[in-house]
């Protein structure tokens, strides 16, 4: 539900989709959007590869999800399709619960994002992604996206 609408956005913006293909593009596009609008967290927002209980329940919020689905998200919108954004709206919410004040991504929502330097090497991943979300959504700011990377870069062998 991630990485086949970015990949079909992605040529499409490119400009690599066939003109005997673009119809078909643009619908599979529409039910990727729609299927992660079915997919979406009950009140919680944002998604989970790994949910519990039933499909109706809320679950934590997953940041490896939510992140590059919100940036999937946002790239379908600017090609003109049209995106719900309240559900935009609670993703943004339920991946910004994963964020420690220091710039720690929990593994989900459901974890501890306490102030901890040892575990930013383990979540250097997430750390990006989600802070490349809530910056382009509007949500955190040059400082916080630029700390991520750096840590990405001091900690990537030690993840």
């Amino acid at each position: 539900y991630i990485y086949g609408p970015r990949m079909l956005l992605a040529a499409r913006k490119a400009g690599v989709v066939s003109e005997s293909r673009a119809t078909k593009v643009d619908e599979t596009i529409r039910w990727f959007i729609n299927a992660l609008d079915t997919i979406e967290i009950p009140r919680i927002g944002g998604w989970n590869y790994a949910r519990q209980g039933e499909a109706d329940q809320s679950s934590p919020t997953s940041p490896f999800m939510t992140a590059p689905a919100l940036i999937a998200l946002f790239d379908a919108r600017a090609q003109g399709f049209d995106v719900d954004p309240e559900m935009v709206d609670r993703a943004l919410d339920g991946l910004k619960r994963c964020v420690a004040p220091d710039g720690y991504v929990a593994y989900s929502a459901g974890r501890q994002t306490a102030d901890n330097p040892g575990q930013i090497p383990g979540a250097i991943g997430r750390m990006v992604s989600a802070e490349s979300a809530l910056f382009l959504a509007g949500r955190s700011d040059q400082t916080r996206l630029s700390g991520a990377v750096e840590d990405f870069f001091e900690h990537w062998r030690d993840s």
